[in-house]
């Protein structure tokens, strides 16, 4: 059976994906030797200890039930939690306003079992590896976040449907790496990541996923009305690139600006030859990612609000930046005029250079 499941974007403006709430029969803690980890906005990571799941009904909460900003992972996969909570410390410290709470799962899977196309929006499915105890169990600690969080804490409708559906990814074994916006200051980064494949390979990924929980703007219903005045708008590509340019950036850092440069343009390069020159079609992460650039080159746009959040803030990617501006007119006539020269990747002269085309 093939589980289909829109990706990226779709996930990141739902506000609901549904679930059923976990049989009694099968309602069991996880096992102790489980990794759960919680990390404060007000709490250096080496202060955190490891929660003790509770019943919901008897919950004691470990935060003020109003907090904002609280960041918590369970790790089920058999990767280093230290590693991760690193990478989620490193993300989040770049950041000039977390404000959500954020609950990071990642779960492991086994080998691939039907191998999706991914143009027809499937993930792949895998060997389902956790029992349906510990599945059971994942669940109720997800449940039991809900119900420290204000906003899910009075949305019994909303925690029931999408625990059914991740009760679904999990009895699946899907592959899935995603960011749901539950409530306007509530998002989840669900991973299913293959215990074969060595963790480092999943960095981007994961740091890609974190920043779109940090997009503060995205359920914004202003921001979003702009956004649906035309297909022409910037929320696709800017949304998507910019989490892939701040997955890559901290993923390199200690790196040379140019390593950066040819990370990004290399793979934008063949986006553009095998799929067109449409910045909204097809790989809009990396398509995206190379506009931002030539926007932070042609010195459009200041890094510096990619790479802390503030992009993402007040809608500037519609307004500021709007698809109506000249300067953002310029780069998505021209973000795939790139050549490799001397084993390098730049960006052509009609690229580059000019003040407007």
């Amino acid at each position: 059976m093939k589980l289909k499941i829109r990706l990226s974007l779709i996930f990141i403006f739902l506000f609901a994906i549904g679930c059923s709430e976990t049989p009694p029969e099968e309602s069991t803690a996880p096992d102790s030797t489980d990794q759960s980890i919680t990390i404060s906005k007000n709490d250096p990571p080496s202060d955190v200890n490891a929660p003790t799941p509770t019943p919901s009904g008897e919950i004691t909460s470990t935060r003020p039930f109003h907090l904002l900003g609280t960041i918590e992972l369970i790790n089920r996969s058999s990767f280093p939690t230290e590693t991760i909570e690193d990478w989620i410390s490193s993300a989040t410290s770049m950041m000039k306003d977390q404000d959500s709470n954020l609950l990071i799962v990642i779960y492991p899977l086994g080998e691939v079992t039907n191998k999706n196309d991914s143009s027809d929006w499937e993930v792949d499915l895998h060997k389902v590896i956790m029992s349906q105890k510990e599945i059971t169990g994942l669940l109720k600690e997800i449940d039991q976040w809900f119900s420290k969080d204000a906003c899910m804490a009075r949305n019994t409708d909303l925690k029931i449907r999408e625990l059914e559906t991740y009760r679904e990814f999990l009895e699946s074994g899907a592959a899935v790496q995603t960011q749901v916006m539950l409530c306007q200051r509530t998002r989840l980064v669900m991973m299913g990541l293959p215990a074969s494949t060595p963790l480092e390979e999943h960095k981007i990924s994961i740091l890609k996923e974190i920043y779109h929980a940090f997009q503060h703007d995205l359920g914004d219903s202003r921001c979003t009305q702009r956004a649906e005045i035309t297909e022409e708008n910037n929320s696709e590509w800017m949304v998507e690139g910019a989490a892939h340019y701040f997955a890559t950036f901290l993923s390199l850092q200690g790196g040379s600006p140019s390593n950066f440069q040819d990370t990004i343009l290399k793979p934008g390069s063949m986006a553009a030859r095998l799929e067109g020159t449409d910045i909204n079609r097809g790989s809009i992460h990396l398509k995206g990612a190379v506009g931002l650039l030539l926007l932070v080159k042609q010195g459009w746009m200041e890094q510096t609000i990619i790479l802390d959040g503030t992009l993402f803030q007040n809608c500037l990617r519609e307004t500021v930046y709007g698809f109506r501006t000249p300067e953002v007119s310029h780069i998505k006539t021209t973000w795939h005029l790139i050549q490799e020269k001397d084993g390098a990747f730049i960006f052509l002269d009609g690229a580059i250079g000019s003040k407007f085309p």
